[in-house]
């Protein structure tokens, strides 16, 4: 009888030792669940990195408030006209070396902006025809009213 006994006890453990092992749907959800939760940290961090960004860039934009200033002009109107360009410049600068290209005629005003503060600027007009030839230039006049951004 204790023969019998021991035989069957073998005979129950190659069984188990046959189902041992992992299925393979169990290591197949195993793996979409590591995967799963890598990608998600992966988009938390993108998350926080990108909120750290922005919250930088804004801190920046204040910093650069008071630096740069902005003046308005009143955009001139001239008769078979189809777009302005407007020329800007420092004062002390012989030519006109920043420019504002194809304004389109429907516009009444438009604000210059990165004017740097305590300079003295110029400007002046040149109207573009259907061919987009400039065919009038304004003279040059001074920015007066320049303010903070």
């Amino acid at each position: 009888m204790l023969k019998k006994k021991t035989v069957h006890a073998a005979k129950a453990t190659r069984k188990t030792q046959k189902h041992i092992g992992t299925p393979k749907k169990t290591i197949l959800f195993r793996r979409i669940v590591v995967i799963s939760v890598c990608l998600i940290l992966v988009a938390v961090t993108a998350i926080l990195l990108n909120k750290q960004k922005v919250e930088q860039s804004v801190a920046g934009a204040s910093i650069m408030n008071g630096l740069y200033m902005q003046a308005t002009v009143t955009m001139p109107v001239i008769a078979d006209a189809t777009a302005y360009n407007i020329y800007y410049k420092e004062d002390k600068d012989k030519d006109f070396v920043n420019a504002v290209r194809n304004v389109s005629t429907s516009v009444r005003t438009y604000t210059i902006s990165h004017l740097k503060k305590g300079v003295n600027y110029q400007y002046r007009f040149a109207a573009l025809n259907s061919e987009g030839r400039e065919f009038i230039f304004s003279e040059t006049l001074p920015l007066t009213n320049i303010q903070s951004m």
